[in-house]
């Protein structure tokens, strides 16, 4: 029993590891521009603008967009390390 449940372990660590963003990749969100999608809500949200180095706030329309779309300022600055 013990030898089968060892493989299964790592097989879900592996999985697990996997699955998590590395640093760069959460970065590069942080480059993507902030993008309001084709929807027409007026939602306030915060983006990180990489070329002013800070998280600036826009209107999302609600829908689509990416992912450097952020509902808090603190949200912004905890995953892109700006100062808004």
């Amino acid at each position: 029993m013990k030898a089968t449940i060892l493989p299964l372990l790592l097989v879900g660590l592996l999985a697990i590891w996997a699955g998590m963003p590395d640093a760069t990749e959460a970065k590069d969100i942080c480059r993507l521009p902030a993008e309001v999608g084709p929807c027409l809500a007026l939602i306030p949200r915060w983006f990180y603008n990489w070329k002013a180095k800070e998280c600036q706030k826009f209107d999302y329309g609600g829908c689509g967009g990416n992912a450097n779309n952020f509902k808090t300022l603190e949200e912004c600055q905890r995953a892109c390390g700006g100062r808004g």
